[in-house]
Order: structure tokens, then C-alpha cells, then sequence
């Protein structure tokens, strides 16, 4: 680098792009809530971050530039209504994410198992109760 070379200064285009991801993702990030609960979505401290991926408390970020706790998305996301596909809540973008990357109908069809599964276990739980 030549000593004698005038400062760095910052083309215009470099400074906006700079400066929007500095005001608009950087400095909001942090203070963003989970748009399903209500709740702050990263801790204050990021000590308190869950290491684990699949933590319910850790943080998914949807390709809209949105983020929501795992858990609530998870929850979400596999729950009806399922038509259409799921959307974003602040910008109703249809989610696409790879942990969630399967069709609305198959969605729906794994829902449907599920239920079906847990209205057996009641029904067998409440024949046995009553023995």
C-alpha cells in the first residue's frame, strides 16, 4: 500500500449498500421479535444463544430477511391450514426454508397421520381407564 495514497474513500453505490445493511439488518436485527409468539427472538446476551441447531429457542431466518424461534416455526409449519403454503407473518411471502421443505399436500397428509395417531392413544387410554 503507498503511503503517500490518499484515504480510502467510499464509492456512493459501496456507501449504500453499506449504510442500508448497517440501519436496516445490523442495528434491528438484535431488538426483532418472533412474529409467532411475541417474544424477543435472540437473547439480550448472546451467551444465553442455544448451541444445539434444533434448540426451540434458537433462531430460524426465512429468506424474506424475517426470523422467528425454531419451535414456534416448526410449530407452525406443521399445522393446518396448509393451503397454499405457508406465509411469512410481517410479509406474507410464501416460506421457503429446507428444513420445512415439503408440499402443502404432504404437509397436510403428516398432519392428518398424526392426529389420527394421538385420537387411537385417547381412545385406547380411556378403554383402559375405564377397566
Amino acid at each position: 500500500m503507498d503511503p503517500k495514497a490518499p484515504p480510502f474513500e467510499p464509492s456512493i453505490s459501496l456507501k449504500a449498500v453499506v449504510s442500508f445493511l448497517v440501519t436496516e439488518c445490523v442495528k434491528k436485527f438484535p431488538s426483532r421479535l418472533c412474529k409467532l409468539c411475541g417474544k424477543q427472538a435472540l437473547p439480550d446476551n448472546p451467551e444465553d444463544y442455544p448451541e444445539a441447531p434444533d434448540d426451540e429457542n434458537g433462531v430460524v431466518w426465512i429468506y424474506c430477511n424475517h426470523i422467528y424461534h425454531f419451535g414456534c416455526m416448526d410449530k407452525y409449519m406443521k399445522t393446518p391450514p396448509f393451503t397454499g403454503g405457508k406465509k411469512c407473518l410481517e410479509c406474507g411471502k410464501r416460506i421457503y426454508h429446507e428444513k420445512w421443505n415439503i408440499t402443502p399436500k404432504l404437509a397436510e397428509e403428516r398432519w392428518a397421520h398424526q392426529e389420527a395417531r394421538k385420537r387411537e392413544i385417547d381412545e385406547v387410554s380411556d378403554f383402559l381407564d375405564l377397566m
